[in-house]
């Protein structure tokens, strides 16, 4: 009993020695619109990163919600949500939660695909942290251009942008017309786990299925 009590407060404790960050995005997204003298529309949404040591997990707050469901848990990612993406960095893994089918729940489980990054003896500072710049420009010469801060000590960032030798704190991305800036960052008391007692499916599998799932209801 003993032992089990010791391995217990150990385990327990070895979670809550993890220091968690949460870091306030604001992400704005272009979309076209003919009636713009302009041409384009922008939407505004708030986004979350909260990270530890090895799990990072970015979510989407939508714009209709004037709170955060997740601000105030003692424990976040054992439950994923839509438009929300978990990256493992340990095993290279991203888990993502889906809309369909709209009965079930399940994780969809993923491999990072890392972009090939050109690295610029270029710094600013955002939030009082010094920022290096790298960009990268995909087969159809879409730039993406990400400023990062090895300060924080890890790789994470919004959406996909991890992988860097720091924390994403700014994205400019022209393959998904949007921007992501960091407003704030902060020391959270949650407790960043990954999700449990859930269905997980590979990504190719799910996609085959729906698609399956697509053609006999038309």
């Amino acid at each position: 009993m003993k032992y089990f009590l010791f391995v217990f407060i150990f385990y327990c404790g070895g979670i809550n020695a993890q220091n968690t960050y949460r870091i306030n995005y604001n992400h704005v997204k272009y979309f076209p619109d003919s009636s713009k003298k302009e041409g384009i529309t922008s939407f505004n949404f708030r986004g979350r990163l909260v990270y530890n040591d090895s799990l990072s997990f970015y979510y989407v707050i939508p714009n209709d919600s004037k709170k955060d469901k997740l601000e105030k848990l003692a424990v976040v990612g054992d439950k994923l949500i839509h438009h929300g993406l978990m990256y493992n960095s340990k095993i290279k893994e991203i888990l993502s939660e889906v809309a369909w089918p709209e009965d079930k729940y399940f994780v969809i489980v993923d491999s990072p695909r890392y972009l090939n990054w050109v690295f610029k003896n270029q710094t600013k500072n955002i939030l009082n942290y010094t920022c290096s710049l790298a960009y990268s420009v995909n087969e159809t010469n879409d730039t993406t251009m990400v400023w990062y801060t090895p300060e924080l000590g890890k790789s994470f960032g919004p959406a996909v942008f991890f992988g860097l030798p720091g924390v994403v704190l700014e994205v400019f991305d022209q393959y998904n017309s949007s921007h992501y800036v960091a407003e704030k960052i902060e020391l959270t008391s949650a407790i960043l786990v990954l999700p449990q007692n859930v269905e997980r499916i590979p990504v190719d599998r799910y996609r085959e299925q729906k698609n399956k799932s697509l053609n006999e209801r038309n």
